[in-house]
């Protein structure tokens, strides 16, 4: 006869135990014909961990769970569906998302190549001596704006205290 049980494992004084599928007159912690989980009591909560569709199969061909297999059975079932219950809460209390409506992108406007002597726009793919002037503006405007922030008026002073044109 063909029995669900417990078989020792762990080190001395630290049991933890596998759930095995095993003829019933093999000792216990002899071969088994199928690992179907383990359990360890040591740990908080208990650990049950369970292949439950393989032990419905060997249940179904006849094997009988010993008195603790049962209650284990009870202990993962019970713990599975409250599990369920718990995603089943989440999942209603989450709040669904809702579509977004589609919005039609108009196609990329086409840059158009800038007239010799035209103003570049800023952001324009031509480079030269424009760009050049742009960025000098920007550090001009810059220097300003920190000069301002940290209450100097005028453009910067040298290091003996004059300004730029020496008075």
């Amino acid at each position: 006869m063909v029995a669900i049980r417990l078989s020792r494992t762990g080190a001395k004084k630290k049991p933890s135990y596998r759930v095995v599928v095993m003829d019933k007159r093999r000792a216990r912690d002899s071969r088994s014909i199928e690992i179907v989980g383990h359990y360890n009591a040591r740990k908080d909560p208990i650990e049950v961990v369970l292949k439950r569709d393989r032990i419905t199969y060997w249940m179904s061909v006849g094997a009988q769970p010993s008195d603790r297999v049962r209650r284990l059975l009870k202990v993962f079932d019970e713990r599975e569906a409250q599990r369920e219950a718990e995603a089943a809460e989440q999942a209603a209390a989450r709040p669904e998302p809702q579509p977004e409506p589609e919005v039609e992108e108009a196609p990329p406007a086409q840059a158009q190549p800038a007239a010799p002597g035209a103003p570049v726009a800023e952001g324009s793919a031509a480079l030269g001596s424009q760009d050049d002037l742009a960025d000098e503006e920007m550090d001009r405007q810059l220097e300003e704006a920190l000069a301002a922030e940290a209450g100097v008026a005028g453009p910067p002073k040298s290091s003996d205290g004059r300004g730029p044109d020496g008075s």
